[in-house]
């Protein structure tokens, strides 16, 4: 890659992407609500700039701060800091900013517009160097100028934007500094690479980066002592330059037997490290965890990266390697790789935007191979791709942080969370929306819904409990949901919103708050517990639950048995749908799988089914059925006055026997299940009843599942089955024949 310059006369060409950034990055700027992170990083600069505290950094440098409070000094609905309630109580940067940003004068749109306006005009200066950097390229002006992710970032005031600048303008005075090793360039370098560890812990990557760039550098009569020692004169340079963002800082730490400069610098990359060890809860295709995945980067990058982009990177790949230019070309491709592996391997998932800084390099390289791409139709394919992309940015705006690709569109709810589609920003459409609809609100970012006079549900940080609220039968009314809330993030009952997910929202406000129209809630008269061994929720868990009080509280045991009971609709409570796999489907149709909760620390996993009312039988559970006496007799048929057989069904290894309940009977029942061949002795035995005689009512259906072992054969062989007390062993009579019934052979 050789030093490039720009013509003067092509300056003019490059105007409109400077205008086209600037505009959509301001209206980005307007319409966004303070994202989660952003109150934070505005009360560090404000701190910063207002009284020189670096106390609040907390795992950030200072420099990215001290642009973010650059013009918040000329914001007069400011408090004085010293004035806030927790000022000299505590340190806890979230209550301060809380204080801060709810004060009775604050005028939180305009402190967000002063703190993101640097930013943006940090943003505007960078692209003049990434295009400088590009020979002047229009494709260069083109990628920066429309970049969503980049404009997501850059719009807001926190570090992400800027130390995605820091990382590009540190690769471009390495680059020239490699070319042409003066103490002038070695300055800029310095300072470029001080500015990139002072705006982000992850800044430090330009140490090696920087390192193993110079060691790159062959010429004649070269040694690596030569690279060595380039390297060794930006450090002093480095050192200095951090040291002075940190306002010549220098105090005692703990960890240190003398006072260090830079102490908060050296406090951050601990407090970082801490961080990682520790993990960040973090969504990957409906699945939640701290741990981290090591392909979360290479998921969030194929989903978010427009597919004009991912097209043209993948060409210039091939281009450069056949043009044998791969190795000349590596100030691009090796810190974007390395920036890559390193947020792959602490697995740090917390979004798209840990990976930001690689754009700047990917849209170098596409740069430096597109003037290989001379053949027509190439030319042709190249402007159609930048079209594609510049039309795709600006139909996105200014709901940027939601970005998707064409791709991955559709199932982005499904597939990445937090900052990467849901980091708090869609507050102002959902005040706007909120003026001429009246919605319950469940919302996830920084600001109190209460202060703007919308309905919350208030959710219990420490137990997940939401008053009021019925998780798995909400009552009617529109809802508003932060997507976080849905994919069960931020939140200490991942599936206090579950009921939702499969329901399709009436409306989304920008591409993180969805909303929902609940016509009518489910009623019912009684909920069936599956204790196999033990029910997951106890009976005002489960009423809660439903949104229900004063229903019949039924256990049985679902692996052998099943009741449907005699009140018309009601509730399941079952370990996991496989639960129900056995029944047959004429016995499911009307149901309905209405919640699912996953396991947590807090409770069990479990489903909710619905039944609207007892299903009708069908002819499939008609059979032959035999007397003691050899009598042929026709279902239904009673056993004393405790139950009727109204039907069966049997397969390779079980026997299912339907029962309906006539009155109050024996506490102590169960059902009598003996398989026969020819002889009088049984084969096996299945007896049996998993839902408790003690529970049954008048008009219950019982259905009982009688399994016997594969080896077992019963060619032309036959079901004796009937009722009796297990405590006693006594029969329940069948009028004058007998005690028991025979069922048609099990092999036909």
């Amino acid at each position: 890659m050789t030093l490039p310059t720009l013509a003067p006369r092509n300056r003019l060409y490059f105007l409109p992407f400077f205008l086209i950034f600037f505009a959509l990055a301001l209206h980005t700027a307007v319409a966004m609500s303070p994202t989660n992170d952003e109150p934070v990083h505005i009360l560090r600069g404000y701190a910063l700039v207002s009284r020189g505290d670096l106390r609040f950094q907390g795992g950030h440098p200072p420099f990215a701060h001290r642009l973010i409070g650059l013009l918040l000094p000329t914001e007069t609905s400011l408090p004085p800091l010293d004035s806030l309630p927790s000022w000299e109580v505590t340190a806890d940067r979230p209550t301060i900013s809380r204080e801060l940003f709810s004060h009775d004068t604050t005028n939180v749109r305009r402190v967000l517009f002063l703190s993101r306006v640097p930013i943006i005009l940090a943003g505007l200066l960078f692209g003049a160097v990434m295009i400088r950097w590009a020979g002047g390229s229009l494709v260069m002006a083109a990628l920066w100028a429309f970049a969503p992710n980049w404009l997501a970032h850059t719009t807001l005031a926190t570090t992400d934007g800027l130390v995605t600048m820091a990382f590009g303008l540190a690769g471009f005075t390495i680059w020239r500094y490699r070319n042409a090793p003066t103490w002038r360039n070695g300055l800029l370098a310095g300072l470029a690479i001080g500015c990139t560890l002072a705006t982000k812990t992850t800044g430090i990557l330009m140490l090696p980066i920087s390192g193993l760039l110079l060691l790159t550098t062959w010429k004649p009569a070269w040694s690596w002592w030569e690279s060595i020692k380039q390297w060794l004169f930006l450090l002093p340079i480095i050192g200095l330059t951090v040291w002075l963002i940190h306002g010549f800082e220098l105090r005692p730490v703990p960890y240190a037997p003398f006072p260090l400069p830079a102490a908060t610098y050296w406090d951050s990359i601990f407090d970082v490290s801490g961080h990682v060890a520790g993990g960040h809860v973090a969504f990957l295709q409906g699945e939640i965890t701290s741990a981290g995945w090591w392909h979360y980067f290479v998921i969030a990058f194929f989903a978010k990266t427009p597919l004009p982009v991912l097209l043209l990177l993948g060409a210039a790949v091939v281009t450069l390697l056949r043009q044998r230019e791969g190795w000349a070309s590596r100030d691009a491709w090796f810190p974007a790789l390395l920036l890559f592996a390193i947020a792959s391997y602490t697995r740090l998932n917390i979004g798209y935007r840990h990976i930001l800084p690689m754009l700047p390099f990917v849209w170098l390289l596409i740069a430096y191979a597109s003037p290989h791409w001379r053949a027509p139709f190439l030319r042709v394919a190249l402007f159609v791709l930048l079209i594609w992309y510049a039309a795709s940015s600006l139909l996105q705006a200014p709901d940027y942080i939601s970005y998707f690709n064409l791709v991955s569109r559709k199932s982005a709810e499904t597939l990445l969370g937090d900052s990467n589609i849901d980091w708090g920003q869609d507050f102002w459409s959902l005040v706007d929306y909120a003026k001429g609809n009246e919605v319950i609100v469940s919302y996830s970012g920084f600001l109190d819904p209460h202060a703007y006079g919308l309905t919350t549900l208030a959710i219990d940080p420490e137990t997940g409990f939401i008053p009021n609220f019925a998780n798995a039968n909400p009552a009617p009314g529109r809802y508003a949901i932060s997507l976080n809330h849905l994919q069960g993030t931020l939140i200490r009952e991942p599936d206090a919103f579950a009921w939702f997910r499969d329901k399709t929202p009436v409306a989304k406000l920008g591409g993180s708050i969805y909303v929902y129209e609940v016509a009518s809630a489910l009623t019912g008269d009684w909920i069936a517990h599956c204790a196999a061994p033990l029910s997951p929720l106890q009976p005002e868990q489960a009423e809660q639950l439903v949104g229900q009080s004063g229903l019949r509280q039924l256990f049985f045991d679902c692996t052998q048995s099943w009741v449907f009971p005699n009140r018309g609709s009601g509730w399941y409570v079952l370990p996991s749908a496989e639960m129900a796999a056995w029944l047959p489907n004429e016995l499911t149709t009307e149901w309905s799988f209405i919640y699912t909760h996953r396991p947590t620390a807090d409770s069990a996993d479990y489903t909710l089914l619905y039944l609207p009312a007892p299903p009708a039988l069908t002819d499939s559970w008609a059979g032959a059925v035999s007397l003691e006496n050899g009598d042929s007799v026709t279902l239904p048929l009673a056993l004393g006055q405790s139950a009727q057989l109204h039907g069966y069904q049997h397969n390779e290894t079980d026997w299912l026997t339907y029962w309906q309940v006539l009155d109050e009977p024996s506490p102590f029942l169960s059902i009598l299940a003996h398989l026969y061949d020819a002889t009088p002795t049984p084969l096996a035995v299945a007896d049996g009843l998993g839902f408790a005689s003690a529970q049954w009512e008048s008009a219950d259906f019982v259905l009982q599942r009688h399994s016997f072992p594969q080896s077992v054969s019963c060619e032309n062989g036959r079901l004796a089955t009937g009722l009796y007390d297990f405590t006693t062993g006594e029969r329940i009579p069948i009028g004058q024949t007998g005690s028991q019934l025979f069922l048609a052979a099990c092999v036909e």
